[in-house]
């Protein structure tokens, strides 16, 4: 009886595939240098957006198309929000 895991002699895997070799200088030379002290790590799941300051925020398709940008939606949100608070204050 054969063994459940035993693989095959004409197996396409070979053991060069799975020890891959180092980089080549050239690979090397094109990846750019990365200072991983700066980065800034995020974390991930529902968390992530506490420490971004940023939410995501889903509109109707025909709202979206009145505006071109983020920053456009964002403007137009915030001058909605300047408007109810002088309503609310004035009465």
């Amino acid at each position: 009886m054969r063994a459940r895991w035993q693989t095959c002699p004409s197996s396409p895997v070979s053991s060069k595939s799975l020890n891959p070799e180092e980089p080549s200088a050239e690979s090397l030379a094109e990846m750019p240098e990365v200072d991983l002290a700066r980065q800034r790590v995020l974390g991930r799941g529902r968390h992530t957006q506490r420490k971004t300051g940023k939410r995501a925020v889903f509109v109707d398709e025909a709202i979206a198309r009145r505006f071109d940008s983020d920053s456009e939606t964002e403007e137009a949100l915030r001058a909605l929000l300047a408007a109810a608070d002088h309503v609310r204050k004035t009465g």
